[in-house]
């Protein structure tokens, strides 16, 4: 007799094998997406932002300063400049949530030559914190660029 599943083009799967109920590999596992903070941001009653950003690779960290762009003559222009202990080092955007419809967000990125690539990140709530004005500089690995 042989295992249920099985036939003369069709072995055995493991689900199979011995009594035992394993899932098929036939089934998709869900993917877990995990979120790292790279740092934080403090929201200033200015619309400027300050914080630090935390990296390993970066002792100490950097001090950060968001200031909303002046200069914006175009809507692909940032919203915000980024510098790192007195240095610009990225730029971000407010964009539309598409996922939550009438919401926005802050789209960061960070390019210097002590990093080994371009980071994406997004401001968030930071997690356990009441204060509205507290955000989370969360890395984004996976932008598809």
């Amino acid at each position: 007799m042989s295992a249920p599943g099985a036939g003369p083009n069709r072995p055995a799967t493991r689900s199979h094998v011995a009594g035992r109920d394993w899932p098929s590999r036939r089934h998709k596992t869900r993917r877990i997406t995990t979120m790292a903070s790279i740092g934080y941001l403090n929201k200033l009653t200015s619309g400027a932002y300050e914080g630090k950003l935390q990296l390993m690779s970066l002792k100490g960290g950097v001090e950060l300063k968001m200031l909303p762009n002046a200069d914006k003559r175009d809507a692909r222009h940032p919203d915000f400049r980024l510098t790192g202990n007195g240095v610009e080092i990225g730029a971000a955007w407010i964009k539309d949530s598409r996922s939550r419809p009438g919401e926005t967000y802050i789209s960061v990125v960070i390019a210097a030559p002590e990093l080994p690539r371009t980071l994406y990140a997004t401001l968030g709530q930071m997690a356990g914190q009441d204060d509205a004005d507290l955000f989370s500089l969360i890395w984004n690995p996976d932008t598809g660029r």
